[in-house]
């Protein structure tokens, strides 16, 4: 639109803007459209990617020798669930730990921000101002104590996101394929900067989908990046999923 007094009006106060909030909610594939109420599944990571240099036969044994599932509820949060065969639980106890801290650590931030575009919406029912920039629009709103800045293309397609919750401030790139049931996700390159003391971080994020019961989940992630000055990657596969009945 040419008239610049809607530019900063809020979905409350335009009804075009209302308009546009609702066909970009549907411009993007939902678990929630399909009833989604969580799943489990199992963890395959590939060790000889997240060992690196460090990999060993010997320590290659201990790590194979976990198995690890998963619970990912409606909203996406996740747990992690960890079991050792017998012969190997008393080997590399502290190193192992921090493994299964890391993994524990990396799946809740994958699934923190698959979620806000998969799950959750990035448009949910609130209060959302629009600025039309001309070639592209910038939405804003507050979810929580999280402030939440995104840009769209003319048509939609997320192409930044922004937020900030006093404490870290995170600008995430998304990158999206186009779907007959909308956009949907498949990486994203996230930059975190920790307000104060903290860890600066870069990753770059790769999904792979699998088709469980019509419902599109992530098959495969690849994680690489630098957490301070630390490289990090890590390559995690999924398998025997079981959905979790949506409620009646």
């Amino acid at each position: 639109s040419d008239d610049n007094s809607n530019l900063f009006l809020s979905t409350e106060e335009n009804p075009a803007n209302k308009k546009l909030i609702a066909h970009a909610r549907t411009a993007f594939y939902s678990l929630t459209r399909y009833n989604f109420n969580g799943y489990t599944a199992t963890i395959k990571p590939n060790w000889k990617v997240i060992l690196a240099k460090t990999a060993t036969p010997e320590n290659l044994k201990v790590f194979r020798s976990q198995h690890f599932s998963m619970t990912v509820d409606s909203i996406g949060s996740v747990s992690i669930n960890r079991e050792f065969d017998v012969v190997q639980r008393a080997s590399s106890a502290t190193y192992v730990k921090q493994i299964h801290e890391n993994v524990q650590r990396l799946l809740s931030s994958f699934f923190g921000t698959w979620s806000f575009f998969m799950i959750r919406s990035a448009f949910p029912e609130l209060q959302i101002n629009i600025e039309n920039l001309g070639q592209e629009y910038q939405i804003s709103y507050t979810v929580q104590s999280t402030e939440v800045e995104l840009k769209l293309t003319a048509d939609f397609l997320i192409t930044e996101g922004r937020f900030f919750d006093g404490k870290v401030k995170r600008t995430i790139k998304p990158i999206f394929q186009k779907t007959s049931e909308g956009f949907l996700l498949t990486g994203y390159h996230t930059l975190f900067e920790p307000v104060g003391q903290g860890n600066k971080t870069t990753m770059e994020t790769r999904i792979e989908y699998n088709d469980i019961g019509g419902l599109k989940l992530p098959g495969k992630i690849h994680i690489k990046g630098i957490y301070g000055a630390e490289p990090i990657e890590a390559e995690l596969k999924f398998n025997e999923y079981a959905l979790t009945a949506p409620r009646r």
